[in-house]
């Protein structure tokens, strides 16, 4: 090997490690979830707005449970009464200290899907104005942007109401808005585009 290559190797082994540099570089960024990195987080919780659309009417569907929204198969407890106000999900202005999903806003709800369903039921939500994702952590599980309910595998029942399989969860919202919660089944899905926010 002459003298005059071993300069041109070192050049070269240089460019190669700077190029591989670059790539794991990027490829490490692209991993990165954009989701949560990219969804502003409101610091304090703001009114629950009125102008999201016409308010769904909750209604009763046992006895065993307070007013709900949906339809056949599944139902949700996603709802807050008080005056004209109907069809809210209320948050509380007091922000968790949990590691869970840090600086975002939870709401408890119950999710109930008929026994007699044969199938999955998939829900998933986002805020109407920026697509920021709704989140929903069932039986204490790591929060998802989409979840789904199987009737077979219940999360709980409620005595003398077998006919509904329970799923208790909390929903996770980054800030106030109209956010559209969609449940989804084998033959047919409801939407529904609720106020999610503080309600005095």
């Amino acid at each position: 090997m002459s003298r005059n290559t071993i300069p041109l190797l070192v050049m070269i082994l240089s460019l190669v490690s700077t190029a591989l540099l670059a790539s794991t570089r990027a490829a490490q960024s692209q991993t990165v979830p954009t989701e949560q990195a990219t969804v502003e987080v409101a610091a304090e919780m703001e009114a629950a707005p009125t102008d999201c659309a016409p308010a769904p009417e909750p209604f009763p569907i046992s006895e065993h449970y307070g007013p709900v929204l949906g339809t056949w198969p599944v139902w949700g407890t996603i709802v807050y009464t008080s005056g004209e106000r109907t069809g809210v999900l209320a948050i509380a202005n007091e922000r968790p200290d949990t590691d869970t999903l840090p600086g975002w806003w939870p709401q408890k709800v119950l999710w109930l899907v008929k026994t007699n369903y044969e199938g999955e039921v998939q829900l998933h939500g986002y805020n109407v104005a920026d697509d920021s994702p709704m989140y929903f952590s069932l039986n204490a599980n790591a929060p998802i942007t989409a979840v789904t309910l199987n009737p077979k595998i219940p999360g709980a029942f409620a005595a003398g109401s077998e006919q509904f399989a329970n799923f208790p969860s909390y929903v996770w919202v980054s800030k106030a808005g109209c956010y559209l919660i969609e449940a989804q089944w084998d033959g047919g899905l409801w939407r529904q585009t609720i106020a999610v926010g503080l309600v005095e």
